[in-house]
């Protein structure tokens, strides 16, 4: 569940939704706006929660059951971050950015949303997306997601470089997905508000050109004072691929409202290659075993 509204300057408010339970409701006898809730019976619907009634537990609903929901996802992924940094030094900042890229990368990007019967704009009430995945539970073969882990100072850049498997010279879709995730310094003074602006380029490399992105449009994904930006791209193209190719994506950082003041910014990104299964790529297996012997970011 979610409140409904926009984020500072029209930034994407709130950056994710997740369930919290349905609701029993009474019908009106007549047309009204109103709905009127009913009591939840002994079975739901909703979700159980602990209570101090008779059997100890109950049934409720609301953006409260939402967010302990998305919290635990959140433990999980902080055990995941720990074990696929294994041991290397990262900062605090670092951890929670990419626990929150990991949460927006698991959203379904719109493509299991209707549009709404409504004149507010689908981002306004699920933000990036619907939380459908837990990537603390690992993927399948025929995707590989990679986690990046980043400081960039005003006007740096650095690119993330995923390597790409063999396989991909069919005319079957294939799915790009972009998360980028920081903790911006903040002007309190200034309109506007956030002190770094970071971005991502639409992948690029051994790849043809993308088209308009699944879902958001990037100048929605990059409005106001968000500090999530989460796109996907697909393809029906076939390319040549295989060891040594690999695709592209650069992150950005710009400063405002007063600048940085010399200090950089902790950021994650999480990028992911998706390859529809009745092609038969273990692109898992394949990805692995690149990264293994390659280096993901450059700096310029």
């Amino acid at each position: 569940m979610t409140s409904i509204g926009s984020g500072y300057r029209r930034s994407i408010k709130p950056d994710l939704a997740a369930p919290g339970g349905r609701a029993m409701f009474v019908p009106a006898a007549q047309p009204s706006s109103v709905i009127n809730f009913g009591t939840a019976p002994a079975r739901g619907p909703g979700v159980k929660v602990a209570s101090t009634t008779i059997g100890r537990e109950t049934y409720t609903v609301g953006t409260s059951v939402a967010t302990a929901l998305v919290t635990r996802r959140a433990a999980a992924l902080y055990d995941l971050v720990e074990q696929v940094t294994d041991g290397a030094a990262i900062t605090r900042r670092q951890r929670a950015a990419a626990i929150k890229a990991l949460l927006v990368h698991g959203t379904d990007s719109f493509r299991e949303l209707a549009a709404p019967n409504t004149h507010i704009p689908l981002e306004r009430m699920v933000g990036n997306g619907l939380v459908v995945r837990n990537l603390a539970e690992g993927c399948a073969t025929n995707e590989a997601v990679l986690l990046f882990l980043g400081q960039l100072g005003a006007g740096q850049e650095q690119e993330l470089t995923v390597p790409l498997p063999d396989g991909l010279s069919v005319l079957e879709t294939k799915r790009i997905d972009a998360s980028l995730a920081w903790l911006s310094p903040i002007n309190w003074r200034h309109r506007q508000y956030r002190r770094a602006a970071l971005s991502f380029t639409k992948p690029a490399g051994a790849i043809p050109a993308l088209k308009t992105p699944v879902g958001l449009p990037i100048d929605t994904a990059k409005a106001g004072a968000a500090t999530v930006q989460h796109l996907s791209w697909e393809t029906r193209s076939a390319f040549g691929s295989g060891r040594g190719s690999s695709i592209t994506v650069k992150v950005k950082c710009l400063e405002q409202a007063g600048g940085l003041d010399g200090s950089t910014i902790d950021y994650a990104a999480v990028v992911s290659l998706w390859v529809a299964p009745s092609v038969g790529v273990d692109v898992y297996t394949q990805v692995r075993d690149q990264v293994q012997s390659r280096v993901g970011i450059r700096s310029n």
